[in-house]
């Protein structure tokens, strides 16, 4: 990904996403099983030089004050509202440096600007993902 990432201009960052089980039941065996997976994510990222932002390191003073029920929705790994605006808001100086101009708001955003985006719009041919053709946009022009 990161070879394709600077084929394309841009720069490829890994970002590790916290499940609330990792807060929750640090020394259950699952729980070690799967930081030791997120570890060696990590430590490739190193290894291959690409950056990799590590998410339970950022959520833990949040988490330790809130609690993990603010944060993340119970019995499950997604985030709340609330887990995804920390998210949010950790991520955009990252960015805010990568974007030579500020984004347009995604609310002020049509579904047509939003289908054609570069960033958004499916690869064509051999490259398109099953079920790519024939996208059409559905809303206001």
């Amino acid at each position: 990904l990161d070879e394709h990432a600077r084929a394309a201009g841009a720069e490829f960052t890994l970002v590790v996403i916290p499940y609330a089980l990792q807060y929750v039941a640090p020394d259950d065996p699952l729980v070690r099983e799967l930081d030791q997976q997120l570890q060696a994510l990590i430590d490739m990222g190193k290894d291959l030089g690409f950056p990799v932002l590590d998410g339970k390191a950022a959520f833990a003073d949040v988490v330790a004050r809130d609690g993990v029920a603010h944060y993340f929705i119970q019995d499950d790994w997604h985030f709340t509202l609330a887990g995804h605006r920390f998210m949010a808001e950790w991520l955009a100086p990252l960015f805010a440096r990568a974007s030579p101009e500020p984004p347009v708001p995604l609310q002020e955003r049509s579904p047509r600007d939003l289908a054609t985006s570069p960033a958004l719009t499916p690869p064509q041919g051999d490259q398109a993902p099953l079920g790519a053709e024939g996208l059409e946009v559905q809303g206001p022009e």
